[in-house]
């Protein structure tokens, strides 16, 4: 016989959190009452949560009430969709938690009415398919994890309007190619991950506009080779993971304007030779790890410029 469910809220008390508001699904035929299921309540509520429950399509109106919560949190709740109507209310969010639910597109504006949101984690979703606008009006946007997702490509305006981001994260998807626009608005991101996609193609202008940029990861994609002006406005840049690619040489220029490198991952992938030009101006770095590649000539000075160097890994060449 099938079951109907409906939708409970239990409200309560948190040390940590404040007001909560649990989310959780009942069947229909239990005539227990909602623990404090009144108006006035749901909008005192701060934290709203549910994990590990089989919503799958949440009502539209299900959080209207609740006009002053910070924290969402719909955690491996087995949702599909997500629309405007969802979070039209809740203009006082600023931390929104969807993952591990099996959510396939981010429809336009979706979060237009969310403009205080800091941190959006969408980990561990079925997403291919992101509107152009998806994320237009979150001008307060820092953080955003697409981590295991389904994604191929972006639209060239996708973070246009999210200039104060400073971490994105994109690990795990079927990105094949960052070309010069995607990434233009992002002046003051720090971190970039981009590890495990299907990258052959960096655009020389890819990260022309991330003067900011402190961490950049991009191992276990399928670059063959580094434009000698890829790095040039990346000054900030501390740590570089290219390993696990199909490099065979880079460029002697390479590197040559990230004087604030200190750990550069190159190990597991098929270059052949160092150059006395390609770690000139490393001055600052402390690890440098080429283990499990084809090298067989090194410069007699390539190493030269290396006066903070910690650590050095060229094993298995």
């Amino acid at each position: 016989m099938f079951q109907c469910y409906r939708l409970v809220f239990r409200l309560f008390h948190s040390t940590a959190h404040g007001i909560c508001c649990e989310i959780s699904l009942r069947p229909e035929d239990d005539e227990r009452g909602d623990k404090g299921n009144n108006d006035i309540k749901r909008q005192q509520v701060e934290y709203v949560f549910s994990t590990q429950q089989k919503i799958n399509s949440l009502p539209g109106d299900a959080l209207d009430k609740f006009i002053n919560v910070t924290a969402l949190n719909l955690i491996n709740v087995n949702l599909t969709t997500v629309t405007y109507r969802h979070f039209k209310h809740l203009v006082q969010l600023k931390y929104l938690d969807l993952s591990c639910n099996k959510l396939r597109k981010l429809p336009r504006r979706v979060f237009k009415e969310c403009e205080n949101l800091a941190d959006i984690s969408l980990t561990g979703n079925q997403i291919m398919d992101i509107d152009e606008n998806a994320f237009a009006g979150l001008e307060n946007l820092k953080r955003i994890s697409l981590r295991k997702n389904s994604i191929m490509s972006f639209h060239p305006d996708t973070f246009k309007q999210t200039s104060k981001l400073e971490v994105l994260a994109l690990e795990s998807n079927s990105i094949y190619k960052i070309d010069g626009h995607l990434l233009r608005n992002l002046t003051m991101l720090t971190k970039l991950e981009l590890k495990a996609n299907k990258i052959f193609k960096l655009h020389p202008d890819a990260f022309k506009h991330l003067t900011h940029l402190k961490t950049l990861d991009l191992e276990e994609n399928q670059l063959t080779a580094i434009h000698p002006h890829l790095f040039q406005n990346t000054i900030a840049l501390e740590t570089l993971n290219l390993s696990n690619n199909l490099l065979t040489k880079i460029h002697p220029m390479a590197f040559n304007f990230l004087a604030n490198l200190q750990v550069l991952n190159l190990n597991n992938n098929e270059i052949s030779g160092i150059p006395v030009e390609l770690f000139r101006q490393q001055g600052k770095l402390r690890e440098l790890n080429m283990h499990v590649n084809k090298i067989c000539q090194i410069h007699p000075g390539a190493f030269k410029g290396l006066s903070t160097i910690k650590t050095m890994n060229l094993s298995m060449n």
